[in-house]
């Protein structure tokens, strides 16, 4: 999968309804058992009972690192499939937590001045997904209770590194081309293909 194709992924997800959910994958709540799955499943959720149980038919079960899982198993938001589409340990991602993002990053960095879109951003206990532009998707409890949109900057990352699953805009290695206000040199991206 390509970092534009996941970032599409991510944004359909934040578009969704969706609902924090310790474990959910893309799950549709509407589905089957689901709720009472993911209940019995996790204390974290089992304190988070009402909200789920009264969560509407078509909202989707995510938490931060099960969104990327989820995406990069395959989901794709069908509300008639047990996980959404997504298939647990599919396409060669196996199944992981939080801690273990920095050991799955190539070229994992605490420097952020040259992030690229489709990038995991750590912290301690949770973990995004940097969309380019300043802007981070993640599933978290706070603001909106599910997949959001945040800003990058003031959230406190300590960390991002490219997904090792995924395939990244790389930048040309021609000559530089220089804004012509400024004479700043820009950078130029090509998808490999």
């Amino acid at each position: 999968m390509t970092a534009s194709s996941f970032i599409e992924k991510l944004k359909d997800a934040a578009s969704s309804k969706t609902l924090y959910v310790k474990g959910g994958f893309g799950a549709p709540l509407g589905y089957g058992s689901n709720k009472r799955r993911y209940i019995d499943l996790y204390q974290y959720n089992a304190g988070r009972a009402s909200m789920i149980k009264e969560a509407s038919d078509d909202t989707f079960a995510f938490d931060c690192v099960c969104l990327g899982k989820g995406i990069l198993w395959g989901w794709t938001g069908d509300p008639d499939k047990v996980y959404g589409g997504a298939v647990y340990e599919s396409n060669g991602v196996p199944d992981f937590a939080y801690t273990d993002v920095p050991k799955l990053c190539n070229d994992y960095s605490t420097d952020f001045t040259h992030i690229l879109p489709g990038e995991w951003l750590y912290m301690t206990g949770h973990i995004g997904y940097y969309i380019g532009d300043g802007l981070v998707i993640e599933s978290t409890p706070k603001w909106e209770n599910g997949v959001q949109i945040t800003k990058l900057e003031g959230r406190g990352w300590l960390g991002h590194g490219k997904i090792r699953f995924l395939e990244y805009e790389e930048e040309s290695s021609g000559s530089s081309i220089c804004c012509p206000c400024c004479g700043t040199p820009l950078r130029i991206q090509v998808l490999r293909g």
